[in-house]
């Protein structure tokens, strides 16, 4: 199940993947109840910025109004064997690491073993972007003793945007051609008005114009 409360985001996912249970709305109205010992792994994302508990000793309950609260309380209705959580570099010194002692506070509770925060780059793992984020993984603590985790190793090849969009190792296709963004019928009347611009660009040495 997948849940994401976004309804264009909702409609793509269904669109690429429509043997997912894809579950559209606020997670807050989500039971995870009937999935209790039936799943492995829970995954998510949830923001650190909702975090003001400074000062606090804060447990599972006093999570409660973050998104943080609703990926803990997946685990504990699911009681998965491992889970994986991504957030922004950020979040290893965000309010001087409070925010992070405080989820591992209530990973604790929840009798889960973290593992120490790992920082990856996506670009090193055949995602052509530059994007870093922090994985959080926990494993079940009567599992954690039976299991050594090993992160994945950087591939050995540097993807591109041109790999993104044209066939080749990472897709069997080009992308499809897109007729871009829509418009209401008085917005497109005045967006008509506005000449196509061109923008140049760095020329290589073996360039005669601007590409």
């Amino acid at each position: 199940m997948l849940n994401e409360i976004d309804k264009n985001a909702c409609d793509t996912l269904k669109a690429n993947r429509p043997h997912w249970n894809v579950q559209c709305g606020d997670i807050g109205k989500l039971d995870f109840t009937p999935y209790h010992n039936q799943i492995d792994v829970v995954t998510g994302g949830f923001p650190c910025q909702a975090f003001s508990y400074a000062g606090k000793k804060m447990g599972f309950e006093d999570a409660r109004g973050t998104l943080f609260f609703e990926f803990a309380r997946a685990i504990k209705e699911t009681n998965p064997k491992l889970f994986m959580a991504e957030n922004v570099r950020g979040l290893l010194n965000h309010d001087d690491g409070k925010t992070l002692e405080n989820i591992r506070s209530v990973i604790n509770e929840l009798g889960y073993t973290l593992l120490e925060p790992h920082v990856m780059k996506a670009i090193f793992y055949r995602v052509p972007q530059k994007r870093e984020r922090l994985l959080l993984v926990g494993i079940r603590n009567d599992l954690a003793g039976l299991v050594k985790f090993h992160w994945p190793r950087p591939y050995q090849k540097i993807y591109t945007l041109k790999d993104a969009l044209k066939a080749g190792e990472l897709f069997p296709c080009h992308v499809p051609t897109s007729a871009g963004q829509g418009y209401p019928a008085k917005k497109a009347a005045v967006m008509a008005q506005v000449p196509p611009v061109v923008t140049g660009a760095i020329c290589r040495k073996t360039c005669k114009k601007p590409i």
